[in-house]
């Protein structure tokens, strides 16, 4: 379980890989990751399931972040939390990849770069711009810790799926500005895929095609 914009670790022991059984991204009591923004608590996003199994199914290792960006905001002005129900299965072929995806964060103001080796390309899993800590980025302009949106996600996704390397800026000019006087940072999850071109993924993801 991990509270929203949170990181939800899944682990499982050697040869054996993780097969998520359940996933709910929302709320269901008033207890779990108690807040003061809470306005019901009944809802959870319809796609937690596909995307949880997507990015972790056949893996030893995964992390989700627990995030509107990438479940879609089921209640909005309620603080949420990710909950997932998860199997270790022993392996039938070679061990699956331990790593989990990637992640970069790029300080308000700064560009930073996400590149993929060889034959393989980039897939974005999510992107958010705001503050969830006071470690990232460290600035004395910091008034809260409370504060992201979801815009990056669809921008980067536009201009950086399906190629090999992208650069990306970190602005309130780009992604409006969630939290005034607060210094923020933009945070890119990734993963570098091996299937297709670079032409073609991009492609398909505009004509929201799902990936392979």
């Amino acid at each position: 379980m991990a509270c929203e914009n949170s990181i939800v670790n899944l682990a499982c022991p050697d040869k054996t890989s993780i097969r998520v059984v359940t996933a709910s991204y929302g709320r269901d009591d008033y207890i779990t990751c108690p807040h003061l923004h809470i306005r019901t608590d009944d809802c959870s996003a319809a796609n937690s399931l596909t995307i949880v199994q997507s990015q972790c199914d056949g893996r030893q290792l995964c992390n989700v972040r627990a995030s509107n960006s990438l479940f879609g905001d089921p209640c909005v002005n309620t603080y949420k939390y990710l909950k997932v129900k998860y199997i270790c299965e022993k392996n039938k072929g070679p061990s699956p990849p331990n790593k989990p995806s990637s992640q970069l964060n790029v300080c308000e103001g700064q560009r930073g770069n996400i590149q993929c080796p060889g034959n393989k390309y980039i897939k974005i899993n999510g992107a958010t711009y705001g503050r969830t800590d006071r470690t990232t980025c460290p600035d004395p302009r910091i008034k809260t810790t409370e504060c992201s949106t979801d815009k990056p996600l669809s921008m980067i996704r536009d201009q950086c799926q399906g190629q090999q390397e992208c650069t990306v800026t970190s602005s309130n000019k780009l992604y409006g500005d969630p939290c005034v006087n607060t210094y923020k940072y933009l945070t890119v999850n990734f993963d570098c895929t091996g299937k297709g071109n670079a032409n073609k993924e991009k492609g398909n993801w505009k004509k929201g095609k799902k990936d392979d």
